[in-house]
């Protein structure tokens, strides 16, 4: 599948790819879904070329994602209720806002992952904890989630 192929399925245009260097990932490809009322989330690629991207996407993940998103974010926000030991508690309950939908080269059991902010990490000064969920190419739970504390 090519970049435009990909852009053109999620409504976007080629100005909505970007391509970076990061110095804490490497190479970062960025773009996004839109999913509902004007709301876009953001896809990221880390350490994949553009090639690479576009070898592993086809029609139909690529349509399927997009229309599954919402529910996805929502099943992945219950599965790590359940399953992580982070608690970041405001007024009583817990918050884990959605970041992003993150495809990682070289992922062992999984196709791509949801990210979470799990709040700040008690532990380390101007951190928090990002938690992932992780799903295979089919859009199922591996049960894998990833707990990574970041600077901000």
């Amino acid at each position: 599948m090519k970049k435009e192929e990909i852009l053109s399925l999620w409504n976007h245009k080629e100005k909505e790819w970007a391509v970076e260097e990061n110095g804490f990932v490497g190479r970062e490809i960025r773009t996004g879904i839109p999913v509902s009322d004007g709301n876009w989330e953001t896809v990221r690629f880390y350490n994949f070329t553009e090639q690479e991207v576009c070898d592993m996407l086809d029609r139909d993940f690529v349509i399927q994602l997009k229309e599954k998103l919402p529910e996805l974010i929502q099943q992945a926000y219950h599965f790590a209720i359940a399953q992580t030991p982070v608690k970041s508690y405001e007024h009583g309950r817990l918050v884990m806002d959605f970041c992003d939908v993150v495809f990682r080269k070289n992922q062992q059991n999984s196709f791509f992952m949801l990210e979470f902010d799990a709040g700040d990490n008690p532990d380390e000064f101007q951190s928090e904890y990002m938690l992932s969920v992780c799903y295979d190419r089919n859009f199922c739970l591996t049960g894998e989630i990833t707990i990574e504390s970041i600077w901000r």
